[in-house]
């Protein structure tokens, strides 16, 4: 039976999934097998994944979304832990060497994640951590995930038993059903933390559909929280309130960055309502009222200050401007 089972659920992906398996296969820690989900794909995937041979098991089922994807190599998975990778997104070498020697000095910690960078899918050019856009935290972290999700999908590994006591991956939330599992997990069992960027998330035209507009996403993110408050009332019950606070302050730096002021200003009247003790919102409701010039700006200010604080940790952890793999700008 190997150690870990990495799932990857993938759709049409046949331009970039074969720089993710590479990275898979170059980890120093080898005890692993590769379970691939093909959601129904039309090109050459399939084709490609089974190039791979015996280390990578194919799975094919019709187009059924992420969520269901992932269920379908979950319960394939034959591994005491299982990790997960979309099929644009790519590991380091030492990823999973790392995570296991951490997890083995945690045996409170059932599942343990890492830092990640954010990189243009068509130079490779990494532009910055994810720690530096999301704080991280361990421990106990159900309060502070439920504010804002901090853990990269491409990071967590996760102890196999877990999931049969929080069950599968909601197959109703895309693209935040990765958000959903973490959230349930966190009600139960505290989680591990590798402070060194070991994956890569791939921005390209994909993760930028009208599926991920400000508003799409704050619904969806509205969906998760009222879904994990009814699952687990005594953990969220109390904070759910403190959650929707945040997302709605999320969202209305997004629509400003969009021009929708009005629309910006609703939410962060609306956070302000649920979460009085927080002054953002209060704050950012008041720059609204002095006109779009002057929202803009402050939001083009805050995004200027994480981005160069994000280049001055990235020096310090010694991150290299570009990925070594010379299949990263596939399209």
């Amino acid at each position: 039976m190997p150690r870990v089972s990495i799932v990857i659920p993938t759709y049409n992906r046949e331009r970039l999934i074969g720089a993710t398996l590479d990275s898979v296969m170059a980890q120093t820690f080898q005890d692993f097998e590769v379970v691939v989900v093909d959601d129904g794909s039309t090109d050459g995937t399939a084709e490609l994944v089974r190039a791979y041979g015996a280390r990578v098991r194919y799975l094919y089922q019709p187009n059924q979304g992420q969520g269901a994807a992932r269920n379908t190599g979950l319960r394939a998975a034959r591994g005491e832990l299982v990790a997960f990778l979309d099929s644009d997104d790519l590991w380091e070498p030492n990823k999973l060497a790392l995570q296991l020697a951490a997890l083995a000095d945690r045996p409170d910690c059932p599942w343990i994640y890492t830092d990640a960078f954010v990189f243009d899918g068509a130079t490779g050019r990494r532009q910055f951590l994810f720690s530096r856009q999301c704080r991280p935290h361990e421990g106990m972290v159900a309060d502070r995930l439920l504010r804002m999700n901090f853990i990269a999908s491409p990071t967590p590994v996760i102890r196999r038993e877990v999931f049969d006591r929080v069950g599968m991956f909601n197959e109703l939330t895309p693209q935040v059903e990765d958000w959903d599992m973490w959230l349930r997990i966190a009600a139960r069992y505290p989680i591990a933390y590798v402070p060194e960027a070991l994956a890569g998330y791939r921005l390209h035209q994909a993760t930028s559909t009208g599926s991920h507009t400000p508003l799409a996403i704050y619904a969806k993110a509205l969906g998760t929280i009222e879904h994990v408050a009814a699952l687990e009332p005594e953990i969220y019950g109390s904070s759910r309130h403190r959650g929707i606070a945040s997302i709605s302050i999320i969202a209305g730096r997004m629509l400003v960055s969009q021009g929708d002021i009005v629309t910006a200003r609703r939410l962060f009247a609306r956070a302000s309502c649920l979460d009085p003790s927080q002054p953002l919102p209060y704050l950012l409701w008041a720059i609204c009222l002095a006109g779009e010039p002057a929202m803009r700006a402050t939001v083009a200010l805050h995004r200027w200050w994480r981005y160069q604080m994000s280049l001055v940790k990235m020096q310090r952890v010694e991150v290299p401007d570009q990925l070594s793999e010379p299949e990263v700008d596939r399209q």
